[in-house]
């Protein structure tokens, strides 16, 4: 009997540091979201580039520019400006424009909500690297490398 409550006691200790090494050593698996607030003074309206990373080895990413400063969200084809995946993103806020440097255009929402006009400005590889060698000289931010 004392080698049954042995065993028991032995097992019910091994669950509890199974359960303890899952619970501290495990990564959480969810998603991380970054907004940045961009505020025209001109118009008094702003716009928000919004950054999801997700997946096991954080490899999946989406961009987007909302009238929503929300923090968490998924992608909205008729409300936001969608970039997917880690392709080079750069952009330039002057007064009332927004200029977003990609490899690949956004289609155009239908129903964007703001006064702040969104220009893509479409790049192909060489001047992308280009922008990405020379771009702080140019007053042009990094979104997503």
């Amino acid at each position: 009997m004392k080698k049954f409550i042995l065993i028991g006691i032995v097992f019910l200790v091994a669950i509890l540091a199974y359960y303890i090494y899952l619970s501290v050593s495990v990564p959480k698996y969810e998603p991380t979201y970054t907004v940045l607030e961009l505020k025209s003074d001109i118009l008094n309206d702003s716009v928000y580039l919004k950054k999801k990373v997700w997946g096991i080895a954080a490899n999946h990413q989406v961009i987007v520019v909302s009238s929503s400063g929300q923090s968490e969200f998924e992608p909205d084809l008729e409300k936001q400006y969608i970039y997917e995946g880690f392709t080079p993103i750069l952009y330039e806020f002057l007064g009332d424009t927004l200029k977003m440097y990609v490899r690949k255009a956004s289609e155009i929402p239908s129903s964007f909500e703001s006064a702040i006009k969104i220009e893509q400005v479409v790049l192909d590889t060489p001047s992308m690297i280009e922008l990405l060698e020379k771009h702080e000289e140019r007053g042009i931010k990094l979104l997503s490398r």
